[in-house]
């Protein structure tokens, strides 16, 4: 078994790409919203360069708009991160791609309070699943996103 690990290893690493960085860029163009019963949660993704992507979350209700967090995704020497800023977080969070499974996309920070994963499933080219889970106060908590692109 022993012999057969950093075989593994290899394996499971190599799923980690800069091509996983090239088809995040999907997220750019247009507003992805998400109904909600009193208005919509939304992201808004622009390019940055080859190797960062920036969204601007916020909140619509009725008239008003409320920012609630930037983030950026970013490629760095083949470390993808996603960087959070905001969400009641007095400091920026980062979270580690560490999964890439059928046009799914897992951030992992295991040291973080909550979450500790923050997850994106790409459905169509306007549709993404995304959600966030780990433990909160002792019991494991998912709070889900559907979001759909307007342009």
């Amino acid at each position: 078994m022993k012999k057969y690990l950093p075989v593994l290893t290899i394996i499971l690493c190599s799923f980690i790409t800069a091509d996983n960085f090239a088809t995040l860029h999907q997220l750019v163009g247009g507003t992805w919203k998400m109904k909600k019963k009193d208005g919509y949660t939304c992201e808004k993704w622009v390019k940055v360069n080859g190797n960062e992507l920036k969204s601007t979350a916020f909140n619509i209700k009725g008239k008003d708009t409320s920012v609630y967090e930037s983030v950026s995704l970013t490629n760095k020497n083949g470390v993808i991160a996603y960087t959070v800023t905001g969400a009641g977080n007095s400091q920026p969070v980062a979270f580690k791609l560490t999964t890439v499974n059928n046009n799914q996309f897992i951030f992992s920070n295991p040291a973080h309070d909550f979450p500790q994963q923050v997850v994106y499933q790409f459905i169509n080219p306007d549709s993404i699943h995304a959600w966030v889970d780990g433990k909160y106060n002792g019991k494991v908590e998912k709070i889900d996103f559907y979001y759909k692109r307007t342009k």
